[in-house]
């Protein structure tokens, strides 16, 4: 199964088109971010970027995975959301 922190640095890969800057908003070094990535992509089986030296696109399929990784994403932060401070923790 994917992790949270693969999707998240997915996501911020595709935003940035670029493994340095997405290494740098999230606080890991670029190798550590692109073995993550192609971890991703070994663990789902395709192929979700076109990497060159300027930099990374999306694939068609990685488009929809980068889709469905921010609704997840979102999904996990309204969790966090409604039980932060314990307003809702279950005895």
């Amino acid at each position: 199964m994917p992790t949270l922190r693969q999707l998240e640095y997915l996501v911020t890969l595709a935003d940035t088109g670029s493994f340095v800057q997405a290494a740098r908003l999230s606080n890991v070094s670029q190798p550590t971010l692109s073995q993550q990535v192609r971890a991703l992509e070994h663990r789902l089986g395709v192929k979700l970027l076109d990497r060159s030296t300027t930099g990374a696109v999306l694939t068609p399929i990685g488009r929809g995975i980068v889709s469905k990784a921010r609704s997840v994403l979102g999904n996990v932060r309204d969790i966090e959301g409604a039980f932060a401070g314990g307003g809702g923790i279950l005895r």
